[in-house]
């Protein structure tokens, strides 16, 4: 595979958090995964398991030998269980969803966004749908608020027929905008009973086989609400551990979030 050498600095900066698994948490293992045809091979099948002091210079190797890799922290009740590792030459495979009992902590790309042949960088929301699709969100999309216009419109979508990019609506003053836009308190409704009241689409979600709904506030340095993160799925989803994980998500993408609203 025809290849640069990458720049030394920028790979030793790359691979800094894997090589600090070694001290931080010693006993988290590395799953490595290489692409197979037009997917990828079957994780049980993976016999490539690492030790946290294995992780970086593993990965340092085949990098340097030209493949791409795109890696995951991943954690079970909060403490970090493993990385996966995934490995390919030419084109990268569709993503391997997280299973709903783990939680991504931290995740990484070779080549990186500045480099030569980097592929085109996901956006702030692509990356976080596809973390929250992992954990099992079926609709998701991103509103942003103009306070001084009195609307939010729709930034980013799952379903671009349903709930089409761009769409705007008004900022109604009820008891969902004082919970979310004013106090900055999350909403959930584990039934479409508990979302109809405020959703005035509540037929077009359930019709798609919805009735559970979150909604995060996206707050800035100001204070305000810049946007807000809209998750469905199916009903009494969202048990208190996947509320934990959505909203550890929020946090850990919340200064991409905000670049990508601005």
């Amino acid at each position: 595979m025809a290849s640069h050498t990458p720049d030394p600095t920028r790979l030793a900066a790359f691979l800094a958090p894997l090589a600090r698994l070694a001290t931080s948490d010693p006993e988290v293992e590395g799953q490595v995964i290489w692409a197979s045809g037009t997917g990828w091979q079957d994780q049980a099948d993976s016999t490539d398991l690492l030790d946290a002091e294995e992780i970086a210079f593993y990965a340092e190797g085949l990098l340097l030998e030209g493949f791409h890799l795109h890696w995951q922290l991943c954690a079970e009740d909060g403490a970090p269980r493993f990385v996966r590792l995934f490995f390919w030459q030419d084109q990268r495979p569709a993503p391997i969803p997280l299973p709903l009992a783990l939680t991504l902590l931290a995740e990484g790309h070779w080549p990186t966004a500045d480099t030569p042949d980097a592929p085109p960088p996901e956006t702030a929301f692509q990356t976080l749908h596809h973390a929250c699709a992992a954990l099992g969100t079926r609709l998701f999309t991103v509103t942003i608020c103009d306070h001084a216009m009195g609307v939010v419109h729709r930034a980013y979508t799952s379903h671009p027929l349903e709930y089409p990019a761009q769409g705007t609506k008004p900022m109604t003053r009820d008891a969902w905008y004082e919970q979310v836009i004013v106090n900055h308190q999350y909403f959930l409704a584990n039934t479409a009973a508990e979302f109809e009241k405020v959703f005035f689409d509540h037929a077009l979600i359930t019709s798609m086989g919805l009735g559970s709904a979150l909604n995060l506030p996206v707050v800035d340095a100001a204070g305000d609400v810049a946007g807000t993160l809209n998750l469905l799925a199916e009903p009494q989803h969202f048990t208190p551990a996947r509320l934990l994980a959505y909203q550890n998500l929020a946090a850990l993408h919340h200064a991409g979030l905000l670049k990508a609203m601005a």
